[in-house]
């Protein structure tokens, strides 16, 4: 199994710490953790300047990508995504790093998302800058 999540590179107490990023589209790195060989990798991404998400949505599909990790999501990502078989689940505002959301999702204690919970949480009007 492949879990991804959107992440920012931190410098912490002189230590590199992946933090789950806030927005799925606006992320500059993907952390993948592949069970198989037990290992967390970072992928640095060439980013698009438009249509992020659509771009992040495929590199998931090519790299084979079962799980996605996110704290926030668009509709559009989330149809993608879903319509593609992989799961999404929510990162609670409290977990900040990849490390803890990828330890909360292998104990089940994080919520797969469904499209209601998108719209709930206000996704469906974007305001962009």
């Amino acid at each position: 199994m492949k879990i991804a999540a959107p992440v920012v590179l931190a410098n912490i107490e002189g230590k590199q710490k992946l933090i789950v990023s806030p927005h799925f589209g606006r992320a500059e790195n993907f952390a993948i953790y592949d069970s198989e060989k037990d290992e967390i990798y970072l992928l640095d991404t060439e980013l698009p300047e438009r249509g992020k998400g659509r771009f992040f949505v495929s590199l998931v599909h090519n790299l084979g990508i079962d799980v996605v990790l996110v704290k926030n999501l668009g509709p559009g990502a989330f149809e993608a995504l879903r319509s593609s078989g992989v799961k999404i689940y929510k990162v609670p505002e409290n977990i900040k790093f990849f490390e803890d959301a990828l330890s909360a999702f292998l104990e089940g204690k994080l919520k797969e998302l469904s499209f209601e919970d998108i719209c709930e949480e206000g996704h469906g009007h974007h305001e962009h800058s």
